[in-house]
């Protein structure tokens, strides 16, 4: 096993301005990354346009968590109820990803394939 040989305390305290900087821009990357997906989120679901959503003629799977604060859980049941031979799976947390239910998830999804494939 190589041995490691760490510098002497402080040795790099010139340098520590430059990682905050870096820590700090990657981060502000990152938020306007996200923000700008939350924009494109709400410029699709936030809209004039109304779906004839009866006309939908294919099995349909809705997935939605009953804390998802992007898009409201009476948005999936009015799909539901407007599309025929539609299922609504509620998981009651995980917010607009599903966050901690993805196994759950790929379950209902590979079930559904197989009962309509």
């Amino acid at each position: 096993m190589k041995k490691v040989i760490l510098p002497p305390m402080g040795a790099f305290s010139n340098t520590g301005g430059f990682f905050i900087k870096r820590y700090q821009r990657d981060i502000s990357i990152a938020k306007d990354r996200i923000l700008e997906g939350i924009r494109n989120d709400q410029k699709a679901t936030i809209s004039d346009k109304q779906y004839d959503l009866c006309k939908i003629n294919i099995a349909t799977l809705i997935l939605h968590a009953l804390d998802d604060r992007l898009v409201g859980y009476d948005f999936a049941t009015y799909a539901h109820a407007h599309i025929p031979n539609s299922e609504l799976i509620p998981f009651p947390s995980g917010g607009h990803i599903l966050l901690g239910h993805h196994e759950q998830y790929r379950e209902v999804v590979a079930v559904f394939l197989k009962k309509h494939l």
